[in-house]
């Protein structure tokens, strides 16, 4: 991806990020740094919040990205943006069993590293589970408790949000799996789109009836992403059925002997 820098490398995936990263951590130092009213300190914990939670989110684009290797995925980079992990492979696994573990991986190993943080306090002595009225104090704070309790609940977020059965998110590649078990690839992508687009409407209009403009700003990426996803199959098996004389132009156009 252009303006990416490459950080490292693991089972030959570049793991690059691109140069909007920065705004992310400008967010995190203005997040704990200048809103939670903690100055130098707030903003640099801010900083490291943000680094520690796209450590996680790298390691969500790993499984996918380890899973779909094992099958023969060619995955070219992983990209860090200012929204998320983006894996760059070049096609799906082929069988829907494939795809869904692929799909699965992911929110899997986010939801995995809630839990591993979780049992990592009891020997520290930092109680990890709280109220939500609690919750929302202490994920403010520039502490240890906050720096917990802000990666559980951010994995746990990422973890369930990914399974909603919705494209682009990895549960409607797990619906899609589920669905091409029992029928055709193309069919089951355009129920799982339909499906989707279906789930964004119902959030978009629960943002606009209580004022929520983030949902509204989630569900159009949603409805558009599953639409994106239903069109590039579209293609994909129309291209597939096409035969390369169909492609042709006729009649076909030679060169004469002499200005060869």
């Amino acid at each position: 991806m252009k303006g990416s820098i490459k950080l490292f490398s693991v089972k030959g995936i570049e793991i690059n990020v691109h140069f909007t990263f920065l705004l992310i951590l400008i967010w995190g130092a203005y997040r704990w740094g200048v809103q939670a009213g903690a100055g130098v300190t707030g903003a640099l914990f801010g900083v490291a919040v943000t680094l520690l939670l796209f450590a996680c989110v790298t390691l969500h684009e790993l499984a996918h990205s380890l899973i779909a290797m094992r099958y023969g995925v060619t995955v070219r980079a992983i990209s860090l943006l200012p929204i998320g992990g983006l894996a760059q492979m070049e096609e799906m696994p082929a069988k829907p069993a494939q795809e869904l573990k692929m799909a699965l991986a992911g929110p899997l190993t986010n939801i995995a590293i809630a839990v591993l943080l979780i049992l990592i306090c009891l020997p520290l002595g930092i109680r990890s589970t709280m109220g939500v009225e609690e919750l929302s104090q202490v994920l403010g704070t520039v502490s240890w408790r906050g720096l917990i309790a802000y990666l559980v609940s951010a994995n746990l977020t990422l973890g369930l949000f990914n399974l909603v059965p919705a494209f682009p998110m990895d549960g409607g590649r797990v619906l899609r799996a589920f669905l091409a078990m029992r029928m055709d690839y193309a069919r089951a992508t355009a129920i799982a789109v339909r499906i989707g687009q279906g789930l964004a409407m119902l959030l978009g209009l629960w943002g606009f009836m209580g004022g929520g403009f983030t949902l509204i700003f989630i569900a159009i990426f949603v409805y558009l992403g599953a639409g994106q996803e239903g069109r590039m199959v579209e293609v994909k098996s129309v291209l597939e059925e096409m035969q390369v004389r169909q492609a042709m132009s006729h009649p076909v156009q030679t060169l004469a002997p002499q200005i060869r």
